[in-house]
């Protein structure tokens, strides 16, 4: 019978008392669990750890996009990419294509059963990208079009357009399925734009110029909603000059930077009324469920969005996931730290701390990954799984060492990036 190796955990000190010593109880107990089997014999099933499942290799460093069934590879140099279809069960390789020059990020429209592939094209021809839309099941070519997906939403993907010095020049809303256009917007003089998410949808296209007009569209209709002026920054990023948008809620949030010098301005995105105005912000703002996070010297800090009333604030955090509508894993940014699982409301944790890095998934489900190094045995990478309701954590097993975890999960399967390799196990 195969023997699971669950290991030590590296990175804590002997005096800290904090209860992540239940981790060992959990080895302990698993180690139990495989002696009495053993011991048993056939009469007793044998017990399910993660467990590798097939893996392949090729040039360059991969990468993937994930459904619950399939994994679409890409490698890219600067000269080809190469996009391989296997099934996430067994590795069979259902397709495979490749096109010349690099690729930018591809997306799986899976309501329209397409993959998404950012193709480079010449530059001496027309700047930027254009789209390769594939056929998710055969890899056969549906159509290409100029531009790449900024957001894909059910049967649409809104397609943008950029000049060679990174002003957009057009925004198209698309229908997935033919590459018809449902709206079209022009775009000079456009240096930032967003989309604002109204829950789990899109809901607004925001366009910004260098000078600060601002133009808000319906993103179902193109239609324009709202239009106005506002103080931006001169955009010169070598100096530290620079305009961040952020938009949902029905808020839209404008940080900028002049050289060290932060400041923070939230917006109606219905009137473009000015609401509240923080300085000295030193870091960058983003969306985190239902409040507006700020991450800077100060930790951690989540604003009501409408009245700029502080709800929460984490002194040690710098970064937070969401993981769902109501719950978010905040850490410090190291490999090796101790996130913790925070209501996404009160910031109130759920749960102990864990140790290691979320895998991130495009569909978490009720549960989360944490991998983490071993000692004993070492060079291994330990699998944990943190239940999301209430930040109970077990043990799964081991796999081997994932320098930088480039990892993804879906459903029942890990996948993860090591070298050359791309590799899929099985978690219980």
């Amino acid at each position: 019978m195969a023997t699971i190796e669950l290991g030590e955990i590296s990175g804590r000190r002997p005096e800290d008392s904090r209860p992540l010593g239940r981790d060992r109880r959990l080895a302990a107990a698993a180690v139990v669990v495989l002696c009495s089997l053993t011991v048993a014999g056939s009469a007793v099933p044998a017990p399910r750890g993660v467990r590798p499942l097939w893996s392949v290799s090729g040039m360059g460093s991969p990468s993937s996009a994930l459904t619950a069934d399939s994994a679409y590879v890409y490698r890219s140099d600067a000269n080809s990419t190469r996009v391989s279809a296997y099934d996430l069960a067994s590795g069979r390789l259902r397709w495979q294509r490749s096109f010349p020059g690099a690729a930018g990020y591809v997306q799986v429209a899976e309501r329209a059963g397409l993959l998404l592939i950012p193709a480079e094209v010449s530059r001496t021809a027309r700047p930027g990208y254009e789209t390769v839309a594939l056929s998710a099941a055969t890899g056969a070519e549906a159509w290409r079009a100029p531009g790449e997906p900024y957001t894909v939403g059910g049967d649409t993907a809104l397609m943008t357009e950029y000049a060679a010095d990174g002003g957009l020049l057009r925004v198209r809303l698309a229908r997935l399925g033919d590459n018809s256009t449902v709206w079209s917007r022009d775009t000079p003089g456009v240096r930032n734009q967003v989309v604002a998410m109204s829950g789990d949808r899109p809901g607004a296209v925001v366009t910004a110029t260098a000078s600060g007009e601002i133009r808000v569209y319906a993103y179902a209709t193109g239609a324009l909603t709202a239009s106005g002026r506002i103080p931006m920054v001169e955009p010169r990023p070598e100096e530290g000059y620079f305009n961040d948008l952020v938009a949902g809620g029905g808020h839209l949030v404008v940080n900028q930077a002049r050289g060290g010098v932060f400041e923070l301005t939230v917006y109606r995105l219905d009137t473009l009324e000015e609401l509240w105005n923080i300085h000295d912000t030193e870091g960058y703002a983003f969306a985190c469920g239902p409040s507006l996070c700020l991450s800077g010297a100060g930790g951690l800090v989540a604003y009501d969005p409408a009245t700029g009333r502080v709800r929460w604030r984490l002194p040690e955090a710098t970064n937070a996931l969401a993981v769902g509508a109501e719950r978010l894993v905040v850490d410090d940014g190291s490999e090796e730290g101790e996130p913790a699982l925070v209501d996404a409301a009160t910031g109130e944790p759920v749960g102990e701390p864990g140790r290691g890095s979320v895998v991130w998934s495009p569909a978490p489900g009720g549960s989360v990954l944490l991998l983490r190094s071993t000692v004993s045995p070492p060079g291994r990478t330990a699998v944990t799984r943190w239940e999301l309701a209430t930040g109970r954590q077990a043990l799964l097993g081991t796999i081997g060492r994932m320098p930088g975890y480039q990892c993804q999960s879906t459903g029942r399967y890990l996948t993860c990036a090591r070298g050359d390799l791309f590799e899929v196990s099985e978690v219980p």
